[in-house]
Formats: structure tokens, sequence, C-alpha cells
């Protein structure tokens, strides 16, 4: 989308060799999370993020969202075991 808009908005610098957010839901863990608070709907679909810059292009970043304290943290968590599955860190 950045490629795409740039001449659009008058950009000239490209940001990304290569970006991407993964975005998905857990049937059980969304459910979990929406029975003990509804208004948690507003944190899916999760979120995880990968991508690389064109000044480092060598460099890749891995991550998700962060929630706020309480029973999202449980959702926290579990995204980052998936980041941490996907590098090979346990």
């Amino acid at each position: 989308m950045l490629v795409r808009t740039q001449m659009d908005v008058g950009a000239t610098k490209t940001i990304y060799r290569k970006a991407e957010v993964i975005t998905f839901c857990s049937a059980t863990l969304s459910r979990e999370m929406m029975e003990i608070n509804p208004a948690n709907l507003t944190f899916c679909p999760y979120k995880i993020f990968v991508y690389s810059t064109i000044d480092q292009p060598d460099i890749t970043h891995i991550g998700h969202d962060t929630f706020p304290d309480g029973e999202m943290k449980k959702v926290e968590a579990f995204l980052d075991q998936i980041v941490k599955d996907a590098i090979g860190q346990d």
C-alpha cells in the first residue's frame, strides 16, 4: 500500500524492503477473552508482523501486538510463543 500510494502523497522514500502483517483469531482463546469482557472484541483479529527495511535489509523484525494488563495478557503470551516458535527460540 505504501509503495502504491507513494506518488499520490508526494513521498520519495521507500521504507520497507518487505513487510507483512498476519492477522488471525483463535476461536477458543477469543471466545474466552470476550466472555470475560465483551469489549475485548476490539483486539481481534490478533496481529503478528514481519518486516525488513530498505536501510537495514539484513535485519528482519518480527513481533506482535501488546495488550493492557488483565485477561488479554494471556493472548499476548500466546502470540509471544508463536513468534518464538517461528524464530526457533524457546
